[in-house]
């Protein structure tokens, strides 16, 4: 448990709300899901094998509890108390959408400016200006790290507004405008959303 002072504590509920009524507006339910769960729950993902014995747990009832592990989605044990089609769950598209990747040190501003469009077209990018891996080594890690979509900028493309196009299946697309990209982008979201 953290401690917030005042001012995050204002900043935390301001956002809190503002979720709430992103959800609201998108048609979303909420739900709230507990941080201790019964240790079976570990069990059952295969946490509880190779991390109980640095996990902090409380016998209640004769059950052992314990924290809810990092990133684990609580909310699926919902859907084993009642009957719930597929159709019901969301795509989630993966919190690693994008991976811009420039080509040279000269076009990381550009793959910049590239990632803040993105940004503000709502999806979650990333940018890879590391100088010491190669353009397929690269793509290569990002392809690894289960980025969806690689965006490969050059000196070609920043003279002429574009991204080159690859995907986490080793695919090609091409050479592409930005806002093109945005748009196919954001028309696959919604169709896999339907």
């Amino acid at each position: 448990m953290e401690f917030s002072l005042l001012k995050r504590a204002y900043i935390y509920n301001a956002l809190t709300e503002f979720i709430r009524r992103e959800y609201s507006k998108r048609g979303f339910q909420e739900v709230v899901t507990p941080n201790i769960y019964n240790s079976r729950h570990r069990l059952t993902l295969g946490h509880w094998q190779h991390y109980s014995e640095n996990t902090f747990s409380s016998e209640v009832e004769k059950e052992l509890f314990a924290p809810k592990p990092m990133n684990s989605p609580g909310q699926c044990l919902m859907f084993d108390h009642w009957p719930r089609s597929w159709l019901e769950v969301p795509l989630w598209v993966a919190n690693l959408e994008v991976m811009v990747v420039p080509v040279e040190p000269t076009c990381d501003e550009y793959a910049q400016k590239i990632r803040q469009q993105f940004r503000d077209a709502k999806f979650m990018v990333d940018i890879d200006v590391d100088p010491g891996c190669t353009l397929n080594r690269k793509i290569r890690n990002a392809q690894l790290a289960q980025y969806n979509f690689i965006l490969v900028v050059g000196e070609k493309e920043k003279t002429s507004g574009t991204v080159n196009i690859h995907t986490r299946d080793n695919k090609v697309h091409g050479e592409h405008t930005v806002s093109e990209t945005i748009e196919w982008l954001q028309q696959l979201v919604q169709s896999h959303n339907k």
